[in-house]
């Protein structure tokens, strides 16, 4: 699979220089929009500065002939375009501490990196990257703003945010200090997957709702041209960048191929159905992917063991399960059910066994791996943990239910813990 992308910037219809670059390199897989601030030419330099430093060091570090299929050659790769990135933050920052006219000088970076059947995103400040998959969108980096900051936080309601005269104030951004807070996030590409990077300018005046429309045209070529006007007809009041990239083969899909993207579809597919994964976002669901392992239970294998610790998040992708507790069978889980939810709250001895009954196919979360990635965006810990509260919450009404359903008499209800007849 190559990527090929098209790409516009405009100065808009208030400013007299366009402080935006945009980069497009179909033969490195590379592609950047960065948004420069500071005044005068300042953020032009910013700009253009950082998307040459990064483009030179990526070219010099051979990413051309990693296919990100070997061994550590992905792990390699984020390595060397977060140094190409933290490179250019710190030049900026010379520049702009360096007393020539350049204080204040800083720029946004966006860059998608793709090859084979990887990608990776690197991301820092209020530019975009959206994918538009299987008739959806989904927006993959956070915009780092102080207005954004308080959305994530519960302080603030999107539509506050809007209005807020502190909208595009950056919380980062290349050049403000020597180095930078960097994102990143590293997922499986398929076929037909298209990408877009814009500046604020274009996001300031078109959603994704909206996007999604243009976003699935068979041609790309003119959709720059074509998000540009829209921004322009409604306002223009920016500079305005857009590069738009889509994910083909030219020969085909070879068998291994078509297998690869159908299991993607599937752990994704499936991933979204997951109640303990109800609202987290397509970067998020990528993160948990990439600290997870796929596993294929035979019939009469068990994934989990009564009496046994349990140390794993269990996520049934295909075929069917059965719960079995002290050889009774409880019930039977399939698809998009997932098991072993009660370790994250406390590890000890599973109550129950999990058992094949079908050919089936599983991911496996090891909770330290889940800590880890908690830690690393709380975010999505708490999104985690109100998701597995809402589950057991849900549980516990089930099985408050069964219990007074079969009680037969007012004794049998006298003891019953006083929890489960609280409503």
């Amino acid at each position: 699979m190559r990527a090929h992308g098209f790409g516009l910037s405009d100065v808009g219809k208030e400013r007299t220089n366009n402080e935006d670059s945009l980069l497009i390199d179909d033969s490195l897989g590379l592609y950047i929009v960065a948004d420069g601030m500071g005044g005068h030419a300042a953020g032009e330099v910013a700009s253009s500065n950082a998307v040459r430093i990064v483009s030179r060091a990526l070219h010099e570090n051979n990413l051309l002939e990693m296919t990100f299929e070997q061994e550590g050659d992905l792990e390699q790769a984020v390595g060397i375009v977060e140094e190409a990135v933290q490179l250019a933050c710190r030049r900026i920052w010379e520049m702009a501490t360096s007393g020539q006219g350049f204080a204040g000088m800083g720029t946004t970076l966006t860059l998608l990196l793709v090859a084979g059947t990887k990608g990776i995103m690197v991301h820092v400040g209020d530019s975009r990257i959206y994918m538009a998959r299987g008739g959806k969108i989904h927006q993959l980096s956070d915009d780092h703003t102080f207005t954004a900051e308080l959305v994530r936080n519960g302080v603030f309601t999107p539509e506050q945010a809007q209005k807020s005269p502190y909208a595009h104030v950056l919380t980062r951004a290349l050049g403000k200090s020597e180095k930078v807070q960097v994102d990143t996030l590293v997922f499986d590409v398929l076929p037909g997957d298209t990408f877009l990077l814009c500046s604020d300018g274009l996001t300031t005046y078109l959603d994704g709702a909206e996007m999604i429309g243009y976003l699935g045209a068979d041609d790309i070529r003119s959709l720059p041209r074509r998000f540009v006007d829209l921004a322009l007809e409604r306002g223009g009041e920016d500079n305005i960048t857009t590069v738009v990239a889509r994910m083909s083969t030219d020969e085909g899909l070879t068998l291994d191929q078509e297998m690869y993207c159908t299991r993607v579809q599937t752990q994704f597919d499936t991933l979204q159905r997951v109640s303990l994964l109800r609202q987290v976002s397509m970067a998020g669901l990528v993160q948990v992917l990439d600290i997870s392992r796929e596993v294929i239970l035979y019939p009469g294998e068990h994934a989990i063991v009564e009496g046994e610790l349990c140390t794993s998040l269990i996520i049934i992708l295909e075929g069917s399960m059965s719960v079995i507790r002290q050889g009774a069978l409880v019930t039977t889980l399939g698809a998009g059910h997932h098991a072993g939810d009660m370790s994250c709250l406390r590890q000890r001895p599973s109550t129950a066994t999990l058992q094949a009954q079908t050919t089936s196919r599983c991911l496996i979360v090891h909770f330290e791996s889940l800590q880890r990635l908690i830690r690393k965006d709380p975010r999505l810990g708490i999104q985690l943990l109100q998701n597995l509260g809402e589950a057991l919450s849900d549980r516990l009404d089930s099985t408050t239910s069964r219990l007074l359903s079969a009680a037969s008499s007012e004794d049998t209800l006298q003891g019953l813990p006083a929890a489960l007849l609280t409503p």
